[in-house]
């Protein structure tokens, strides 16, 4: 369920007996607001052109569609939240008030009973019953709501996808289908009530058939009319039933030549386009590698990544996806994926979350084929990558491997911070597998993740109970007498193409004496319920000599196509040399200014009143001139010189940098504030320029 925030309160608070859009009651509620929404577009014209009289079973399914409605007014006006600009209105005062300002006039005039008080004063005669019912045609405006509803309903909570395509043929088809239906009962209600007149019902002898025969033959009528084809078997004999047709025509003609014929074309000529494109693409590919002699492996694995990206991504760019987004919406996504893991991270530490922030703007999707090393023994590393899905395999200095977990920091500067903090490894944990017994379930084959501090790593995905695997990491185990390692098991579902879910978690405490002994792990959910276990065998031993790992360097290898989130190691350093210039005691020497000209600081070294001060910093070439008399006394410099080495020891200046920076420095408020590029200076770090020497 979707959580709404507040910019004060923090959550919403849903009041008692409120019902937020995205509830299971609110969807099946809408479900069958749609299907008493069908009934009505198909019985009330059914019942005003054929049917003789109304019986009791139609009364008493009429009056429950009716009272439904009813319900359905008051759960709009007192119990139905809405969103609204993005908010969610949860106060029934406030989005009662707009379903009276918007929609409860139509609803109240749609749900007024008219004909169940006709029929309780006698009228039971189909045609004027079905008449008295036409109010509630005014509900159809509300058909488009409901499918759309339920088309959302359909790609978020199930496994389906409904794309675009198919919704538009799907509304198409059921336009044509409503139109149909309604054409054949006008059509047959002309007939019926022609007097003086030879109608099509006598003409095609259907006078003595039954109204479901005359039903049929009537929507045969409308269909091959709607759709142009035109057959002819049913006479149109009467003035009123070729105008009827003429304009039944006219109307069929709009919408099956025009509206599905130009939803097909569109549809045929988009997957032309694509499939097109993607042939394209690898024909070219192909004449490429075929000229460079390019190697068969090499040759496969392009291939390979095409076949990836056209059939699994359907041609997705994630990249161009994300940059599609707000800023604000942009930065939720990448806190939800990398802010979690970059914290846990020891090379983050030492920043303060409003840092990692920072760097989370500069990271961008990344796809591994298989084959490549993100990282790499001996080679240097350019980049940290925060691992999503797939599988990447990492193997140390003495080619122990072991998967990565979803969630883990890949890259040399993680694996140097872990290190330094914790130490190398000097111990093995073993986790050997038997089985899992879980009542809990959601339709996905399970995996676990291993947990020791820092670090993690994961199993293969299993589809049956008998598991049959071990897991083996090396860790860091502190010196004493009594040894003991704590292993956090968390057990996940895979789903295809969906977030993995956490069922449950568990603790293993592993020690010297724990050899060879099987021991039950319990799982235990969220909501601290035991939903089964693991039946392992848990180990330790001490590294040998040639086990113990001389670097933290690792091999991180793609062992299929792998999703991950990239940061650029230089973006990373740019913020430490930032915030190292933050550190300094004066905001001046803080601000990243630079200036480009004598003329920019023309202004500013005359309202010094220092004449002699010609210092100029040019930012293009990092040149530094100065006057003759750089050797300046202190007690010769004028106060308004003396006041840019002013120590800032007031809160204000931290809550309004500029203004409080204006209000001390009058003469450079009016200043050139502006870059080369022409945009106004910032303090910001994303603005931050550092020259070659030095000079910022």
């Amino acid at each position: 369920m979707v959580r709404f925030l507040d910019a004060n309160d923090g959550v919403v608070k849903v009041p008692k007996g409120v019902i937020l859009p995205d509830s299971k009651i609110r969807v099946a509620w809408d479900l069958v607001s749609l299907m008493a929404l069908l009934y009505l577009i198909i019985s009330i014209p059914f019942k005003i052109s054929f049917a003789s009289t109304v019986g009791v079973a139609n009364l008493v399914v009429d009056v429950a569609v009716d009272l439904f409605f009813i319900l359905d007014v008051y759960a709009r006006m007192r119990k139905f939240a809405v969103v609204k600009d993005g908010f969610m209105i949860t106060s029934p005062k406030d989005f009662g008030m707009l379903y009276s300002n918007d929609e409860f006039a139509l609803d109240a005039m749609s749900v007024f009973p008219i004909s169940t008080v006709a029929y309780a004063i006698g009228v039971h005669e189909g045609r004027m019953y079905g008449l008295c019912r036409l109010l509630q045609f005014l509900r159809l405006i509300r058909f488009g709501k409901y499918l759309d509803g339920l088309v959302e309903f359909i790609n978020t909570r199930t496994h389906l996808v409904v794309t675009t395509a198919s919704l538009r043929v799907t509304q198409i088809f059921l336009i044509i289908v409503f139109l149909c239906h309604w054409s054949s009962c006008i059509f047959h209600f002309i007939g019926d009530n022609a007097t003086s007149e030879v109608s099509w019902i006598s003409a095609d002898e259907m006078n003595n058939e039954d109204s479901s025969r005359r039903y049929l033959r009537s929507f045969y009528w409308a269909l091959y009319t709607i759709t142009t084809i035109g057959y002819g078997s049913v006479p149109v004999v009467s003035i009123r039933e070729r105008i009827f047709a003429m304009i039944t025509m006219a109307v069929g003609a709009v919408i099956c030549d025009a509206g599905l014929t130009a939803v097909l074309a569109s549809i045929v000529a988009n997957k032309d386009h694509q499939a097109g494109k993607n042939n394209r693409r690898i024909q070219c590919s192909k004449l490429y590698m075929k000229t460079n002699n390019t190697e068969e492996s090499l040759q496969a694995r392009i291939l390979d990544y095409y076949a990836y990206a056209d059939g699994e991504m359907r041609n997705i760019d994630e990249q161009e996806v994300i940059n599609d987004f707000s800023s604000s919406l942009k930065s939720e996504v990448l806190e939800h994926f990398c802010f979690d893991p970059l914290r846990e991270c020891a090379h983050f530490d030492v920043y303060a979350d409003g840092a990692i922030f920072s760097l989370l703007k500069t990271m961008e999707p990344y796809l591994a084929v298989p084959g490549e090393h993100l990282s790499e023994i001996g080679q240097e590393c350019h980049s940290l990558y925060v691992f999503q899905k797939g599988s990447v395999r990492i193997k140390d200095t003495t080619g122990s491997a072991a998967h990565v977990a979803e969630g883990a920091v890949i890259g040399h500067l993680a694996t140097l911070a872990a290190s330094m903090k914790d130490g190398l490894p000097t111990h093995e944990l073993r986790l050997e597998l038997l089985s899992a017994n879980f009542t809990k379930s959601k339709n996905g084959n399970q995996y676990v993740i291993v947990k020791n501090g820092r670090h993690r790593c994961r199993s293969l995905i299993k589809s049956s109970r008998n598991w049959m695997e071990t897991i083996s990491m090396k860790v860091k185990v502190g010196k004493g007498k009594h040894r003991q390692v704590n292993a956090e098991i968390i057990v996940k579902e895979w789903r295809k193409r969906q977030n993995h879910a956490t069922i449950g978690f568990g603790e293993v405490v592993v020690t010297d004496s724990l050899v060879g002994q099987v021991v039950i792990c319990s799982i235990i959910d969220e909501k601290g319920k035991n939903i089964g276990s693991i039946q392992l065998r848990a180990s330790m031993k001490l590294l040998s000599e040639s086990e113990q790992v001389t670097s933290h360097e690792v091999t991180s290898t793609a062992l299929s196509f792998s999703h991950l989130y990239r940061l650029d190691i230089a973006d990373d350093m740019a913020l430490r040399r930032y915030l190292s210039m933050s550190k300094k005691g004066t905001i001046l020497d803080r601000i990243p200014m630079t200036i480009n000209s004598y003329n920019d600081i023309e202004g500013v070294s005359s309202s010094f009143g220092d004449e002699r001060c010609n210092s100029v910093v040019d930012e293009g070439n990092g040149m530094k001139q100065r006057g003759a008399d750089e050797d300046i006394d202190d007690a010769s410099r004028p106060s308004s010189m003396m006041r840019r080495s002013a120590s800032i020891d007031s809160d204000s200046d931290f809550d309004k940098p500029l203004s409080s920076l204006h209000e001390r420095f009058p003469e450079i408020k009016n200043s050139n504030a502006f870059n080369k590029d022409g945009k106004r200076r910032s303090v910001f770090f994303a603005e931050w320029i550092d020259n070659d020497d030095g000079i910022g």
